[in-house]
């Protein structure tokens, strides 16, 4: 169980049942000429800032950091 949490697949609340996660629809983000998306473990103050699960990764454009369950990038259309 905690390596399918770690994955982020599934959520527990102590007192609860555990669950699967359900999937989010992802917003999609526009990316300008240059703009490199990379992926990295959240900061525990981007967790809780984000109400981010256990084992989600973010997405990194620039200085700012999106929840990659909540969020997709595309090229932005010339």
């Amino acid at each position: 169980m905690a390596h399918l949490r770690s994955e982020g697949l599934v959520e527990s609340k102590r007192g609860y049942r555990s669950r699967v996660r359900a999937l989010l629809e992802r917003e999609r983000i526009w990316l300008r000429a240059g703009e490199v998306v990379t992926a990295r473990m959240p900061t525990p103050a981007e967790r809780k800032e984000h109400s981010m699960q256990e084992g989600v990764p973010v997405l990194v454009v620039g200085d700012k950091a999106y929840p990659a369950d909540r969020y997709e990038f595309g090229p932005a259309e010339e």
